[in-house]
């Protein structure tokens, strides 16, 4: 099975759906940087229960880091027009903003320790990783 690892900032707020069975889907986007002026956009989808638990963190603009199994899905508009998109069903998500950082309202971005708490614990990076341990 295919992995990948992207980062980008999320779009719009994430959304909680929940399937006929009772299941949570939570459902963002995260743009991620192409090149000078170019967005690449990816639909991401968190199945389960930690989806609703890290949707309060998942907010428009928050940097976020990405790893899962990627998916295109080709279709034709209305119009007739082809049209593609990039999918992500989620592993794992990383916040990366640092406490310091603000989001446009003010409030205080969210944290890897704060994405800790409400993951139940496992690693995210934080600002103070000097990247160092990485082994590539």
């Amino acid at each position: 099975m295919i992995t990948t690892s992207f980062a980008g900032r999320i779009g719009k707020d994430a959304e909680v759906r929940h399937l006929q069975n009772g299941d949570p889907v939570t459902q963002f986007s995260v743009g991620c940087n192409a090149g000078k002026d170019k967005t690449v956009w990816v639909d991401c989808t968190i199945f389960g229960d930690r989806g609703p638990k890290l949707a309060e963190y998942l907010r428009k603009g928050t940097p976020v880091g990405i790893t899962g199994r990627p998916s295109a899905r080709a279709w034709k508009d209305k119009s007739g027009e082809a049209r593609a998109s990039l999918q992500c069903a989620v592993n794992d998500v990383a916040l990366l903003g640092s406490r310091g950082d603000r989001d446009d309202s003010g409030e205080r971005e969210t944290t890897a320790s704060d994405y800790r708490k409400a993951s139940g614990g496992g690693y995210a990076p934080t600002a103070d990783d000097d990247g160092d341990s990485i082994p590539f």
